[in-house]
């Protein structure tokens, strides 16, 4: 499980891997494995930031540099761990450092350099098989002794390098010329790539609309099952079908599309705060990553119940099928502007009642003598165009030319 989680912190590629106790509940045995692991991670360029405790002379031997801090998170002792070569000891120079300071105890032949130094500051704890160096707490205050020690001025030196913690004179200073790495079209082509993937692997939203439309299409078109349109009853009553299934196809689309997006907005937030990508390019992908589920859900629902209603024109079941699949792609982008327009999916929800409330004007709805302000509020509901579309369309071509002349509909007469 450590190593899980460390390859999914190096999955991202990063230049410096932090690590908090990763040999914590382990024995020595899979201590030693996991900070094997790490040693290989270091030697690749990567600079690896480790806390750790009480560590065997095993792994304490595989570190480069040493940060000791004593109770209350004051230091100790920063630097390397070994001396230059041709001295080979392991740990050499913090032995040196330690047993340079009068009052501490050499490190015995064979003990642990980490169990020692702990012991001597007073915060060790012998592991197992390991016998105590120290009986008596060292009268030596270590902070002082490292503030006025060649480690601390050497560490005071690089910091005050130029390029470190002030700008280098030598250097051009280090201008950004735009908010982003990556160019417009590699944003572009990462996001729609992204979204795709995500929809690829969300089935569960994408089967249950296809379902959906299929069902839709299978119900509603034995509601009239080879109708007959040459009276006014029955083309009414055809209209009134290809109203309703319309409109559940769109509202369906949706309130489908708001959990859904809703979720996305969480790491969209977050990743456009620290100016990941641009928000235009999130937008399209979004969108375009809609168009090929949407028409086949369209699809779906217009190959069986055109044919059911009674339709044969090839011709009009393309263009039917064109101006659904455009209907619920516009009420599906509804859906994502209001997730992203307003605070909670809740409140999304309430503006989409109201909004597909607002087809009770649509010309499908009402009659050519009802008052004129109908048609106004018909015209400005965004149902108003594809409704009236797919309710005319078809019968326009089904019915002759002489049939359609018999069944003008009367002029509206003035109040």
């Amino acid at each position: 499980m450590k190593r899980l989680t460390i390859g999914v912190e190096l999955a991202a590629q990063p230049s410096v891997l932090f690590l908090d106790e990763p040999t914590s509940g382990l024995d020595a045995h899979s201590a030693k494995v996991i900070m094997d692991g790490v040693r290989k991670v270091a030697d690749s360029g990567r600079t690896v930031v480790c806390t750790i405790h009480q560590p065997s002379s095993d792994v304490f031997f595989l570190f480069d540099s040493l940060l000791l801090l004593k109770r209350g998170g004051e230091m100790v002792f920063f630097g390397e761990l070994d001396n230059a070569q041709p001295d080979d000891r392991e740990c050499g120079h913090l032995i040196d450092y330690f047993e340079a300071i009068p009052e501490v105890a050499r490190l015995p032949e064979g003990q642990n350099p980490a169990t020692w130094m702990l012991e001597c500051i007073g915060a060790g704890v012998a592991g197992a098989g390991e016998k105590t160096v120290t009986n008596t707490t060292v009268d030596v205050d270590f902070v002082v002794h490292f503030r006025e020690s060649v480690e601390q001025q050497a560490l005071i030196n690089g910091l005050n390098q130029p390029g470190v913690t002030s700008p280098s004179p030598d250097l051009p200073e280090l201008v950004f010329t735009s908010n982003r790495a990556a160019s417009s079209m590699t944003q572009l082509r990462m996001l729609v790539g992204r979204f795709l993937t995500i929809y690829w692997r969300t089935p569960s939203y994408n089967v249950t609309r296809l379902m959906i439309s299929l069902c839709l299409g299978i119900a509603f078109g034995l509601v009239l099952l080879n109708g007959e349109y040459t009276s006014y009853q029955g083309l009414n009553a055809a209209v009134g079908v290809i109203f309703m299934t319309t409109q559940y196809n769109g509202i369906t689309a949706y309130v489908g599309t708001l959990p859904f997006t809703g979720h996305e907005r969480e790491s969209y937030y977050r990743e456009r705060a620290s100016q990941t990508y641009n928000a235009l390019w999130y937008f399209i992908g979004a969108t375009f990553a809609e168009i090929p589920y949407i028409f086949f859900s369209g699809f779906l629902f217009t190959v069986f119940f055109y044919p059911l209603m009674g339709f044969t024109s090839v011709t009009t079941w393309v263009l039917y099928w064109i101006n659904l699949s455009l209907f619920i792609l516009m009420q599906t982008y509804l859906g994502q502007l209001f997730i992203y327009a307003l605070p909670t999916v809740e409140v999304a929800a309430i503006v989409g009642v109201l909004i597909n409330a607002s087809s009770c004007f649509s010309p499908a709805s009402t009659h050519p003598l009802d008052p004129s302000r109908s048609d106004t509020c018909g015209f400005i509901t965004s149902p108003h165009s594809g409704i009236r579309f797919l309710s005319s369309y078809p019968f326009y071509l089904a019915t002759a030319p002489k049939t359609r002349r018999s069944m003008r509909l009367p002029r509206r007469t003035s109040m």
